[in-house]
């Protein structure tokens, strides 16, 4: 017997009930699409745009991940690094320490 897929609903597809559920689930939901969706061979990060992050978040909750994801660095639980074409999201810790060019100057 072959194991049958399971679809995930989008968002506008659920009750308010499910809305309401679904909705507290955010935060948990970057930190295992990071995870998933990483290549640690190429990056410990994932870009938003490139990895279909932004799609997955929109068609799961009805809006865009930047509140969530400007929420979670502020508070510390996520690093955003500028990219080409969006950003790249990591895991506190794990993104690239960008050196202060003016760090050796003597000013």
């Amino acid at each position: 017997m072959a194991q049958q897929a399971t679809m995930v609903k989008k968002w506008d597809e659920l009750t308010p009930e499910e809305k309401a559920e679904r909705s507290t689930h955010k935060e948990a939901f970057v930190i295992d699409r990071i995870k998933k969706l990483r290549d640690p061979k190429r990056s410990t990060g994932i870009h938003t745009r490139y990895s279909g992050f932004n799609q997955a978040f929109k068609d799961y909750f009805g809006e865009e991940s930047r509140a969530t994801t400007d929420k979670m660095t502020a508070e510390g639980k996520l690093e955003i690094k500028p990219s080409k074409g969006g950003v790249m999201l990591y895991l506190p810790g794990e993104g690239p320490v960008i050196k202060d060019p003016l760090a050796d100057l003597d000013i």
